[in-house]
């Protein structure tokens, strides 16, 4: 679609352009003055060289399609002031140009920069935005599935935190929780950012020393803070906050200030106290929303900058191989070059933050006679050094173009529009659960208050590391309300037939799930190979962190994600189906399996009952 646009306003051009851009080179040749005045040559304006007169073209010109279409391009980048001043100076043919002769032409862009500008390449942010979307999974049933996943995924706890046992360190606990201590550690933040942001330069000794004692004073509060924090909430609960690991860096950092005297490293230190100021901001329920959507957009925002920095390196490598030893020119210079790897990434970066590529595409165009082909005797009279295979040319004018214009497309229109259909879905995320309208069947997904209920009945029938035993599977159904589980209004909960049937489909998938995590876990034990065994320390380490083990037991994420698989299978897109559906043999193997076992305990604890009941038999 933009080539169609580009190619009609391209003819468009050409028809109101076309050879109408040239103009003399030298100073003393102006309107009304036209081509055959520009000739012979002319004395420099600092009057010490001589330098010939000569008919030339604007570089941005309309005189063929094809230099229609890439002018049109740059105008579509609105790169476009130099070109629309060349075309509201033009006249006539051979016929030097005279300032906003043809004012009217402005027209032209202007109704082009709203078609082309504003309308195509916006919908470049469309199209990648939709297919950012679609391969998210963009219908209705994929959407509320994905909702439906992160609202249980939110809910579980990385590292459950038990109640400390001294007495002592319990008053600790409470006095973290308590409102005043809040209230009164957001004062402290506030204040002292608000003295932070008072100071200047050519203060008075009494200022500094105002400031010097409250930095001191706060940099003490800071202090038994963390001090208290790591004595009420244990080791692995502290680190599991990200403000309480700033404040220990902040804590730490400015320790290590004072101890040494360094006023830099002080400086440096007391910087970063300002972001505190986040804390204050997330007491605000809507910002604490937005700062956790944005928090939650990191990984994904790093998984896209690493790809476009791939692609950054790949252009980078390629402009060293095609302009490393092109001349100077306009913008091709100190600033923005090619001639070693690291620069040419810095000019890519340049390029994509709208520097002004349109004059490096043409400076990397330049050909003979503006440049040396070749450092040879035979290309430079009088040559006397050594005979080089190459000059300082620029690449062929096609080779550019395609360079340039498809980093442009690539990078900026592409690339560059995967973060903001990241940022929208992300953010999409607030007022996706502002908006939901919660029903019992959950025709449109659960709420988050119907999911906060379920994992409040989750944690009473697990243990402290929020683990669940599948042997206990049909408990916890009895326990939910429909329509994952099986909970009436009434005082008896009544379980039918297939609803049986249901609780120990879901068993059996619980219990398949374990022998897959033990399966995986076993081969890492038995390989050999240097990251399988990585993967198992870290493994470790993590169940250690976590105090939690996903080889015996299993999460409340696992449990309520597989009831919904059998019992509200509407909620599942058919892609799960069909995985799901090579599973179900498996499952129902292993449904057999613990129907048999079932079966064996209860004869065993029968025969058990009888021999206490008759202990002469």
């Amino acid at each position: 679609f933009l080539v169609t646009i580009l190619l009609s306003f391209g003819v468009i051009g050409k028809g109101l352009f076309g050879h109408l851009f040239y103009s003399c080179s030298a100073y003393d040749v102006s309107y009304p003055a036209e081509k055959a005045e520009c000739s012979g040559t002319i004395l420099s304006k600092d009057q010490l060289y001589l330098s010939p007169r000569a008919w030339v073209n604007y570089q941005h010109n309309f005189d063929s399609i094809g230099s229609a279409m890439i002018t049109l391009f740059k105008v579509t980048t609105l790169k476009y002031i130099g070109t629309i001043q060349a075309s509201m100076d033009v006249t006539a043919r051979d016929t030097s140009p005279s300032t906003n002769n043809s004012t009217y032409y402005g027209l032209f862009y202007e109704i082009y920069v709203l078609v082309g500008s504003f309308f195509i390449w916006n919908l470049f942010v469309g199209f990648v935005v939709d297919g950012f979307y679609a391969n998210r999974g963009a219908d209705k049933l994929e959407s509320t599935f994905r909702r439906y996943h992160r609202l249980i995924s939110q809910r579980k706890s990385n590292v459950v935190f038990t109640l400390p046992r001294e007495p002592w360190r319990v008053s600790i606990y409470e006095l973290l929780r308590s409102k005043r201590y809040k209230s009164f550690s957001i004062a402290c933040i506030t204040i002292n950012v608000v003295f932070m942001s008072m100071q200047h330069a050519d203060s008075s000794s009494s200022f500094n020393r105002m400031i010097s004692t409250q930095n001191l004073f706060f940099y003490v509060q800071l202090l038994v803070e963390v001090v208290l924090s790591f004595l009420g909430l244990g080791f692995r609960h502290f680190f599991q906050d990200v403000f309480r690991i700033f404040d220990l860096i902040i804590t730490l950092a400015l320790s290590v200030g004072y101890a040494s005297g360094s006023r830099e490293f002080m400086e440096f230190a007391k910087s970063f106290r300002l972001l505190r100021i986040i804390q204050v901001m997330c007491v605000l329920g809507p910002v604490d929303q937005i700062l956790q959507t944005l928090l939650k957009s990191l990984p994904q925002l790093a998984s896209i900058s690493a790809l476009i920095f791939l692609i950054l390196v790949m252009f980078a490598s390629l402009g060293v191989q095609l302009f490393g030893i092109t001349r100077a020119g306009r913008r091709l210079g100190p600033t923005a070059n090619f001639e070693s790897f690291p620069r040419a990434l810095m000019t890519c970066l340049q390029i994509l933050r709208g520097d002004e590529w349109q004059e490096l595409l043409e400076d990397s165009k330049v050909q003979s006679p503006s440049c040396t082909p070749r450092f040879d005797s035979a290309h430079v009279y009088g040559y006397e050094g050594e005979q080089l295979s190459f000059g300082d040319c620029g690449a062929p004018a096609w080779l550019s173009d395609l360079f340039f214009i498809g980093f442009k497309l690539v990078c900026e229109a592409s690339l560059l529009n995967l973060i903001i259909g990241m940022i929208l879905q992300n953010f999409s995320y607030i007022t996706e659960d502002a908006s939901h309208v919660e029903d019992a069947e959950w025709s449109a997904g659960p709420s988050l208050r119907q999911v906060e209920e379920l994992h409040e009945i989750f944690l009473k029938y697990s243990d402290a590391a929020e683990m669940f035993h599948p042997e206990d599977t049909l408990i916890l159904m009895k326990a939910f309300p429909p329509p994952l589980g099986f909970r009436s209004s009434g005082e008896e909960t009544k379980i039918g037939r297939l609803d049986r049937a249901a609780a120990r489909l879901v068993r059996a998938e619980l219990n398949l799930l374990l022998r897959e995590r033990r399966g995986r876990t076993e081969f890492r034990n038995s390989s050999t190979i240097p990251i399988s065994r990585v993967a198992l320390l870290l493994s470790k380490a993590r169940t250690w962190f976590e105090g939690r083990d996903d080889c015996t037991q299993v999460t409340f994420e696992d449990v309520v994600t597989v009831m919904l698989f059998w019992r509200l299978p509407a909620l599942i897109p058919d892609s799960l189906k069909r995985v799901h559906s090579r599973r179900v043999q498996e499952i129902q193997f292993l449904h057999h399996a613990l129907a048999i076992k079932d079966f064996l305990r209860r004869q065993v604890a029968r025969k058990k009952e009888l021999l206490f009941r008759s202990p002469s038999l």
